[in-house]
């Protein structure tokens, strides 16, 4: 099956704004995660060089942290779509004998738990993402502090996107405690997100006023 990841962006657009369930609201906040650990791996790139010496092994390895993490949000993407499918077969299996409706439950919990746990861990990994790069305001290239700073508003609008996905999953969990671990979980990373945000922002903004 071709991967989704290979359509062209118009394509993309275009598939997410029809009348089809996929790609919907997941994949795109996946897509957003992606793009924004792209435009922290460019401002690494640019941070490097003799003027950036003492920083250069930190900037190689936030390259290759961010294109592992690009890899995960393009594979978050495209589970994003598999937990959707998995549910919707679910919700479709028959349930007109009483063993029947015991299968189809058990096959929705199931499906429920999966298309909670995806955004979660897009949640995860973007804020994984942000304490990668949430030291670097500093010290990376004046001329991409921009770039850096849009890193960081896609990522946090991703982790707030696969937020607003697992809340409006947790109805369908069965499993209390697991809801709970979830609910909790993802309020204590939105706020440390917002910490990282706010503290990276005010650098680049300081920075950025510099230039003027």
């Amino acid at each position: 099956m071709s991967s989704i990841m290979n359509l062209s962006v118009r394509s993309f657009i275009q598939e997410a704004s029809s009348r089809t369930p996929t790609p919907g609201g997941g994949s795109v906040a996946a897509l957003v995660a992606a793009l924004g650990a792209s435009m922290a791996s460019m401002v690494a790139h640019f941070s490097q060089g003799p003027k950036y010496a003492s920083i250069q092994e930190e900037m190689d390895g936030i390259v290759t942290r961010m294109k592992a993490d690009m890899d995960q949000f393009e594979a978050l993407l495209e589970e994003d779509i598999r937990s959707f499918e998995t549910y919707m077969a679910a919700s479709r299996m028959p349930a007109q004998t009483e063993e029947l409706k015991q299968a189809k439950d058990i096959a929705l919990a199931s499906a429920s738990v999966l298309a909670t746990e995806v955004p979660v861990r897009l949640l995860r990994r973007c804020l994984a993402s942000l304490e990668t790069i949430e030291d670097i305001s500093a010290r990376v290239n004046r001329n991409v502090l921009s770039d850096l700073g849009i890193a960081v508003h896609l990522l946090e609008a991703a982790a707030r996107s696969a937020m607003i996905t697992v809340t409006i999953n947790l109805s369908g969990l069965k499993d209390d405690s697991l809801r709970d671990k979830y609910e909790r979980e993802c309020e204590r990373a939105i706020i440390r997100i917002e910490a990282i945000r706010a503290q990276m922002l005010a650098v680049i903004d300081s920075r950025i006023n510099e230039l003027e």
